[in-house]
């Protein structure tokens, strides 16, 4: 063994005993436990711990090169979803926050470690049979209940409470923030992703409502139960805000292409497993849980694209510039992702299905019944 890989594995043990030690101090676990990565990359870093009793729980923390009060803020995290806890939104009980980078190099969050099955894949998908559409439509449905909570009723934190009443300024910032990677684009697409980001910024639709937001809402991102499809619990909060509720719909749609689709941004993706129901079914069955079909889907769903677009050209720039890719290598879809999305903003405006273009939702503040927390 190299001494690099010694003092790593010295460190890492160490890291264990002080948190096993955390852990056993609050109840949690036993002092001797063990870890193992369930994801990773450059996400939020999860971890299973289990002590020698068997008891498990979550571990959630940034990796390595994320910087503390940034994306992969994880007390924030935990906040939001302990704000969430009693609500019709199901997540992970919050065992524990811990602020305090000393046990383990940086801030962490423990949750419950929740049985179930995540599924990633369209043959993962196929593999619950019946109980794979079922996991669609439920999590289609769990996003409604999501969007159908009055934020200013939830114990979020203070900069969340802050954003709520400015409606349509979240679309604002996504379009500012990506569109600033535009002149950094490799050549061959700059021209491409800007008149994306110049169709964007010219067919904004009416702003509806602020809502709490995931922010990466997949069916990967939740817990199912194998035997029913039914969503045990929502996961991966790091990206939430507060926001349009579309743009968690249109990034959902985003990657749910049919199986006859000449377009797949994703390798076997889950929505063609056998019997999966398509784009419409998913809007559908979030319509029937807020009672409102929502509008300007096409728009929603090529914003996500465009975004998409910019983070896989910034990645494959990186690359080209022998610099660390800084991302997930998916492979140089910046012209696919781009293209599909400019047409969709070419399409006219759709009065069905799930580019459905009705009356938005007010911004009055005047709430329908069961928008409240927990509501139902």
């Amino acid at each position: 063994m190299s001494g690099d890989a010694a003092a790593e594995g010295d460190a890492a043990a160490s890291r264990a005993v002080r948190l096993g030690a955390w852990l056993a101090a609050r109840g949690l676990t036993g002092p001797e436990v063990t870890w193992s990565r369930i994801s990773g990359g450059h996400s939020n870093l999860t971890d299973r711990v289990i002590d020698t009793a068997g008891r498990s729980v979550v571990l959630r923390r940034p990796p390595p090169t994320a910087h503390e009060h940034g994306a992969h803020d994880v007390v924030r995290e935990g906040a939001i979803v302990a704000a969430l806890a009693g609500t019709d939104v199901p997540v992970p009980a919050v065992l524990g926050t811990e602020d305090d980078p000393r046990p383990l190099g940086a801030p962490f969050l423990v949750m419950e470690d929740v049985p179930g099955t995540v599924v990633r894949t369209g043959s993962e998908a196929a593999a619950l049979g019946p109980a794979g559409p079922a996991a669609a439509r439920d999590h289609a449905a769990v996003l409604a209940r999501l969007h159908r909570l009055d934020p200013a009723g939830l114990p979020l934190p203070a900069a969340l409470h802050r954003r709520l009443g400015t409606d349509g300024a979240d679309v604002t910032r996504l379009l500012d923030r990506w569109g600033a990677q535009v002149p950094r684009a490799r050549p061959a697409h700059r021209d491409l992703l800007g008149r994306t980001l110049s169709a964007l910024r010219a067919r904004r639709p009416a702003p509806v409502a602020v809502r709490l937001l995931h922010g990466d809402y997949r069916l990967d991102n939740v817990v199912i139960d194998p035997s029913t499809g039914r969503v045990r619990a929502v996961l991966d909060w790091e990206l939430a805000t507060v926001g349009d509720p579309r743009t968690d719909l249109g990034s959902l749609l985003a990657v749910w292409t049919a199986t006859d689709d000449p377009f797949h941004p994703l390798p076997d993706p889950p929505s063609h497993a056998p019997g999966m129901p398509d784009g419409d079914a998913l809007v559908a069955a979030y319509a029937e849980v807020t009672g409102t079909a929502p509008t300007d889907l096409d728009y929603f769903t090529a914003l996500a694209l465009w975004k998409y677009a910019c983070i896989v050209e910034g990645v494959q720039r990186r690359l080209a510039d022998g610099a660390p890719a800084g991302g997930p290598d998916l492979g140089d879809l910046t012209a696919p992702l781009a293209t599909r999305a400019l047409e969709l903003l070419a399409r006219p405006r759709r009065g069905s299905g799930a580019s459905a273009e009705r009356e938005p939702a007010p911004v009055d503040g005047q709430e329908r019944p069961g928008d409240v927390r927990g509501g139902g």
